[in-house]
C-alpha cells in the first residue's frame, strides 16, 4: 500500500466533520455539548491554523 501523508487543507473540512459525527452516531455517544454539535467542527482547518498546530492526514493511493 502507498499512502500520501499531508497537512490538513480547507477541502478536508467536510469529510473530517462527517467522520467525527459518524463515530458519535456509531457509538450512540452524547451529541449536545460535544464536538458533534459544535459549529466549529465544520471548519477544522481554520481552528487548527488558529492554534498553530498541524494535523497530518493519510490518504491511501
Amino acid at each position: 500500500m502507498v499512502f500520501d501523508i499531508r497537512y490538513i487543507q480547507e477541502a478536508d473540512n467536510t469529510a473530517l466533520a462527517q467522520t467525527i459525527r459518524n463515530v458519535f452516531d456509531e457509538f450512540d455517544a452524547p451529541k449536545q455539548g460535544t464536538v458533534y454539535s459544535d459549529p466549529t467542527t465544520d471548519n477544522l482547518h481554520v481552528i487548527i491554523l488558529m492554534v498553530k498546530k498541524t494535523v497530518n492526514l493519510s490518504n491511501q493511493k
